[in-house]
């Protein structure tokens, strides 16, 4: 990770957001608030899947305005397991494997 880290705010355009990501080659952001707390996770992922499919009726003009107006707090994975900087980074957590959160490992 790292240090400091990365982060996005949630009320980033997804379009914003993916090309930060693009430039700094990573594939995933943890989302904070303003008060710098961790309220979710967005993966570049995510994001492409928010973008339409390529059979879509609408124009060029009507794709950009929407895409636009879509946010990372739209899309990003609200519920994030996160464990403390003692934690091992091998192991994973208690429940690991069992668990269907997704964290930043994935």
């Amino acid at each position: 990770m790292s240090q400091p880290p990365v982060v996005i705010s949630p009320k980033t355009p997804i379009s914003d957001a993916l090309t930060m990501m693009r430039e700094r080659r990573i594939r995933r952001l943890p989302v904070v608030d303003p008060a710098g707390r961790l309220i979710g996770i967005v993966s570049d992922k995510d994001l492409l899947h928010a973008e339409p499919s390529p059979a879509t009726s609408l124009s060029i003009w009507e794709i950009t305005y929407l895409l636009g107006r879509i946010t990372v707090e739209q899309v990003m994975t609200r519920d994030v397991l996160t464990v403390g900087p003692d934690h091992p980074a091998r192991g994973g957590s208690p429940d690991h494997g069992r668990s269907q959160d997704r964290g930043a490992g994935g």
